[in-house]
């Protein structure tokens, strides 16, 4: 499997350790998945020709894109294990159990398509916000406009849940 040098997909993957089915990305068609029960990413990927479909161990990923530039492509086989262009190879997590990796694709909208409503927004400054308002573990975004421009942020948790306040997140033009 190629995979782009930018590519970050562990970062979605769950450090919950009763949920190790979730630790790791896993090779589904022509995706590489991941998800940690509240995120998902599903990243097409170019499969080589002896690829499986399987969990790709996190550290096999991590490790691919700090190959030394000899190695232009970040590419990964899995065919049993996970193996790095330069012969490093990784165990496949969780091969031989009975853990499954969940059905992603149920909370993909029926044909691929999402509704259309696009708003480009700096997720650092809703961070702020969300600290500002207490609430790092979760906000609420309603749009105040058909088109997106004005977000308002109400936290879901911590001293200002409930409370009248208000928090607005102007959204990035987009070209």
């Amino acid at each position: 499997m190629k995979l782009h040098k930018e590519l970050q997909v562990e970062r979605v993957c769950s450090n919950e350790k009763l949920r190790d089915n979730l630790a790791n990305p896993y090779l589904d068609g022509n995706y590489l998945v991941a998800t940690n029960g509240r995120a998902l990413v599903a990243v097409e990927v170019e499969r080589d020709e002896h690829d499986v479909d399987g969990w790709v161990a996190v550290e096999a990923v991590k490790a691919s894109r700090k190959m030394e530039k000899a190695f232009d492509e970040k590419r990964i086989t899995c065919n049993g294990a996970c193996t790095l262009v330069d012969g490093t190879s990784y165990r496949r997590p969780l091969d031989g159990t009975t853990s499954r990796f969940p059905n992603w694709k149920q909370v993909i909208p029926e044909g691929g398509s999402f509704p259309q409503a696009h708003v480009a927004f700096n997720p650092s400054m809703l961070l702020d916000l969300a600290k500002a308002l207490g609430s790092e573990e979760g906000v609420k975004l309603t749009f105040a406009t058909e088109d997106g421009r004005v977000m308002r942020v109400t936290p879901l948790f911590g001293p200002l849940k409930g409370q009248n306040v208000i928090a607005v997140l102007m959204s990035m033009r987009t070209a």
